[in-house]
């Protein structure tokens, strides 16, 4: 029974990690609204009163800039007020998803630690 109780406790640890290290966005330097119309992708955006804001993309229409972002599974059009904008940066796709794995690794490698210190062992 306590081995079952320890390979769960390990389970639960493994899945726990998969989910948190899942969620991890990597954003690139700096670039201006007109360069993330071009790439729609998740975007986010600091403003000058240190508010954090992040959408799906951006887009232009009729001389302004929209947010897209997904409130209660519709995308809906947030206004951007450019004048209270310090920081635009776009998502990296290709260090997101390679740090995602790379955390993923090192949480398999630890696994066996884990396991030990939560009392399964040898």
């Amino acid at each position: 029974m306590k081995t079952l109780n320890n390979s769960n406790r390990l389970l639960i640890t493994i899945l726990v990690g998969l989910i948190f290290f899942q969620s991890c966005s990597v954003y690139r330097q700096p670039t201006t609204l007109e360069n993330t119309v071009k790439a729609p992708t998740k975007t986010k955006i600091k403003t000058k009163d240190g508010q954090k804001l992040k959408y799906k993309s951006i887009v232009f229409e009729n001389g302004r800039y929209y947010g897209m972002k997904k409130v209660q599974g519709e995308l809906v059009r947030i206004d951007i007020d450019e004048q209270d904008i310090e920081t635009v940066r776009l998502k990296n796709r290709e260090v997101s998803t390679f740090m995602s794995i790379l955390l993923f690794g090192v949480l398999c490698a630890l696994t066996p630690a884990i396991a030990f210190a939560t009392g399964g062992g040898v």
